[in-house]
């Protein structure tokens, strides 16, 4: 219960712009439950904000589920805790996916999106996929 508060506390004070005090309550949050997915998802969106969007950090996720790293190794983090079901699940394929194409890399953005166990594209992730993404595009859409 306690983590779930914390990880609210994150949400409301990244929406603020207090991007300090939200990275803070998500590590917390982390610290306290370390398999929530949601947690990992929502440090995820705080860095895609922050442009911290995949930097040159480990991808194995169960021995630097906790540190600080950058919003595409959280998105990993989300879909292996989440066992890549349910609702973190899908919004850790969203972001993982439009964090490629916000990248370039196309072609890594559909296959990120897609779930293993049903072989299908989330409805959410298609318009992310056929837009142009030219680069001040992304730059309005992160901010």
């Amino acid at each position: 219960m306690r983590a779930r508060q914390m990880e609210k506390d994150g949400v409301a004070a990244a929406e603020a712009g207090q991007y300090d005090v939200a990275l803070a309550a998500f590590n917390s949050a982390i610290e306290l439950c370390p398999t929530r997915a949601s947690c990992y998802n929502n440090r995820a969106q705080l860095y895609r904000l922050q442009h911290k969007n995949d930097g040159l950090f480990a991808r194995s996720c169960r021995a630097t589920c906790t540190l600080d790293t950058d919003a595409l190794h959280d998105v990993d983090c989300a879909v292996e805790l989440s066992g890549g079901t349910g609702a973190a699940a899908t919004q850790a394929y969203t972001q993982r996916a439009l964090l490629h194409r916000l990248a370039g890399r196309d072609e890594q953005a559909k296959v990120s999106n897609t779930v293993p166990s049903s072989a299908r594209t989330h409805a959410v992730c298609r318009p992310i996929l056929s837009a142009p993404l030219p680069a001040d595009v992304c730059s309005r859409r992160i901010n």
